[in-house]
């Protein structure tokens, strides 16, 4: 019985490392991908299809990526083409994550 408890100890210590790990990365990479579009919209404006072919992110996954970056005021959607929000006249371009 107590190499059992050790057992399913070890497993659930392993379990809560992994998923802490899976978090942080996708965390990274979910900042990773903000920067990359706000860099790539910095040099002009894009369809979804055009960031998605850049990107590598399938147009719908990179859509629903976009609209979040719309509810933060980081990129707007006019007629199809997401462009950069402005704030006092220049370009929302901060690409360190804490914005």
């Amino acid at each position: 019985m107590t190499d059992l408890q050790g057992k399913l100890h070890s497993i659930d210590m392993l379990a809560k490392s992994l998923k802490i790990e899976n978090e942080h990365l996708q965390r990274n990479m979910s900042l990773l991908l903000k920067n990359y579009i706000l860099v790539l919209l910095a040099r002009g404006n894009m369809n979804s299809e055009q960031i998605s072919k850049l990107t590598g992110v399938t147009k719908d996954k990179i859509e629903d990526f976009l609209d979040k970056m719309i509810d933060e005021k980081k990129v707007d959607l006019k007629e199809s083409v997401y462009f950069l929000v402005k704030e006092n006249g220049k370009e929302n371009v901060s690409t360190n994550g804490t914005q």
